[in-house]
């Protein structure tokens, strides 16, 4: 990647709504049964993950986060990774919730 942040984004979600069913693409968002898990700002990329994960991004100067709990990666490098890992994050279902 590194062709512009549109670009590196654009083929991100190409790859996720191909490799995934449940995956969607609307207005630069990816959502996932619905829900979204990641979108571009400016030249960030922006998931949902979990709290910990977060943190362990943070700590490690990967990433930021945000007030709302989202994790801001400049590394386009890093993207198809992190959304994967958002996407998995934001659909499953809750413990409890389909068992």
């Amino acid at each position: 990647m590194s062709s512009g942040p549109e670009t590196d984004f654009a083929a991100v979600a190409f790859d996720m709504v191909q490799r995934y069913d449940d995956v969607s693409e609307q207005d630069g968002t990816l959502l996932v049964h619905g829900k979204k898990f990641a979108y571009l700002r400016e030249s960030e990329l922006l998931v949902h993950l979990s709290p910990a994960r977060t943190d362990d991004l943070v700590e490690r100067g990967i990433a930021a986060s945000t007030d709302d709990g989202w994790v801001r990666i400049e590394d386009a490098q890093l993207w198809p990774e992190l959304t994967d890992e958002a996407r998995t994050f934001v659909g499953e279902p809750a413990v409890g919730g389909e068992s």
